[in-house]
């Protein structure tokens, strides 16, 4: 996607698109995409029996990207979501579509979403602060330990309320850097966390609240004293936090 302005993007669950994608009427619902034919699991259409049933028109595709490493025939596969209007007002319905060689697997979200602005334009007045500049921890505390010395707090530096939504129940990703080169330190390969674990909240002009925290250092437990970097990212709106230091000891 060429880049664009903040104002010209929206966020649909995790996805962020041009606005105009959501525009006009759409089409119906695929039984087919671009000559190949559209399936669930074991090969039934959209076998999505106890829920929601799904719009029959007004579909678009609002994401398109290839995935890696795996290959179909050869050749990376694609990864394409497809959104409608629910039904209800502001709501929208995802289908993803997964290429497997001769056809597109089905999987519809359960979840139906609304339209936010984009993850730039949501993070614009707010920040993200370590409690002070020089956090101390435990040397040989593991990841899951250290990570309750790490509180980070967000604040609302913007003159309007400020409102965390469900879908943004995500942590604040921490990595330990080499605090000559500002490198990040050899980290794990994934992690594990509550998809709910900050629930939604609201923040006033000037209010602040705590977040979770996740590190993703590897093997910290095994760090020899002294004073490392901290980065953290909270993931919900790609914000990164101020810089600060860890003192391990």
């Amino acid at each position: 996607m060429a880049e664009l302005a903040d104002d010209q993007l929206v966020q649909l669950a995790h996805f962020e698109l041009e606005g105009s994608l959501l525009a006009g009427g759409g089409v119906p619902l695929p039984t087919r995409f671009e000559g190949r034919p559209v399936v669930g699991p074991e090969s039934d259409p959209y076998p999505v029996p106890d829920e929601p049933p799904l719009p029959a028109t007004g579909w678009r595709v609002v994401h398109d990207r290839t995935i890696a490493p795996y290959g179909v025939g050869g050749r990376p596969p694609r990864h394409v979501v497809l959104a409608a209007p629910s039904g209800e007002p502001g709501w929208w319905a995802l289908l993803n579509l997964e290429e497997d060689r001769q056809r597109w697997c089905a999987h519809a979200m359960l979840e139906r979403h609304q339209v936010r602005p984009s993850r730039a334009g949501r993070r614009r007045h707010l920040r993200l602060f370590w409690p002070d500049g020089e956090v101390s921890a435990r040397a040989g505390a593991a990841a899951e330990q250290l990570a309750t010395s790490l509180r980070v707090t967000l604040t609302n530096i913007g003159g309007d309320g400020w409102q965390c939504h469900e879908q943004e129940g995500a942590p604040v990703v921490v990595h330990l850097t080499d605090l000559v080169t500002g490198e990040r330190l050899p980290a794990r390969s994934g992690f594990a966390y509550a998809p709910l674990m900050n629930r939604p909240f609201t923040l006033a002009p000037g209010d602040s609240a705590h977040l979770d925290v996740v590190v993703l250092t590897a093997r910290v437990e095994a760090l020899p004293s002294g004073t490392y970097g901290l980065a953290g990212t909270w993931l919900a709106v790609d914000l990164a936090a101020e810089p600060a230091r860890l003192r391990l000891g």
